[in-house]
């Protein structure tokens, strides 16, 4: 499966507001952006989506202060991987959209379905938590990154 910049995003959103020392800190959009050297409406546009799903608070303003609005350890990678993605991998899963003349005799789509689950099922092992233990490492990086 293949990972959006949606979700790489988000994730890297997330793991910034996760390895501060103070989970519950405001930091601005602004600095996620520049430490990542992405765009900042990028950022901003998945900020109010990890908004909309309750992992995040946004505060509006001038710079548009964000923070976790719960604790990494209660946000599973498979969740954010789920409300990030499409999980329609081919167009048969997609009942709406599909044109496969094949759709009703294939085989191809349980297969997928079954690895994407075990995928998800991988995913939902593990929290942000698992991805912030190394704060030190991290803040270091994003100091030589700044």
């Amino acid at each position: 499966m293949h990972l959006t910049i949606k979700s790489d995003y988000a994730l890297r959103t997330l793991i910034y507001l996760g390895s501060q020392s103070d989970v519950t800190s405001m930091v601005t959009i602004k600095e996620i952006a520049t430490t990542y050297n992405l765009p900042t409406s990028q950022i901003k546009r998945i900020a109010r989506e990890l908004e909309v799903i309750g992992y995040l608070e946004i505060i509006d303003g001038k710079k548009g202060y964000i923070k976790l609005a719960i604790p990494p350890s209660q946000i599973t990678l498979g969740a954010v991987i789920k409300s990030t993605e499409s999980l329609d991998l081919l167009e048969c899963f997609n009942h709406e959209q599909n044109q496969c003349i094949i759709s009703p005799a294939c085989q191809l789509k349980p297969i997928l379905s079954e690895a994407l689950q075990a995928f998800l099922h991988v995913l939902e092992k593990y929290t942000l938590q698992d991805l912030v233990n190394n704060k030190t490492d991290l803040h270091s990086l994003f100091l030589i990154f700044k």
